[in-house]
């Protein structure tokens, strides 16, 4: 999709997150689902240009991505990250949606 889909499940444990989770994932082929415990803010960052173009990220708690949520946001709606350190610049093609 130009535009990627952006899920975010919410409920209590054990309520069945992960079962939703994995119902998506399923819909989507092996090799373009990226499964993750956790997400450090600046990794997204420092991806190889196109390795999570058109990926379904999949991050086990929200307490494992809340860190990346600010680069998540404009991955998908700018379609880029874009980051400039003393070494150089550096950019991620997006879009990429995440569950």
């Amino acid at each position: 999709m130009d535009d990627p889909l952006s899920i975010l499940i919410l409920s209590r444990s054990a309520a069945g997150k992960s079962t939703i989770a994995e119902a998506v994932a399923a819909l989507v082929p092996p090799e373009d689902v990226v499964r993750l415990t956790r997400l450090t803010g600046q990794s997204l960052f420092y991806q190889k240009s196109q390795s999570i173009r058109h990926k379904l990220l999949v991050v086990e708690e929200e307490s494992g991505v809340s860190d990346a949520a600010y680069a998540l946001r404009i991955l998908q709606s700018a379609k880029r990250l874009a980051v400039q350190t003393p070494t150089g610049s550096h950019e991620v093609e997006g879009p990429s949606p995440s569950s």
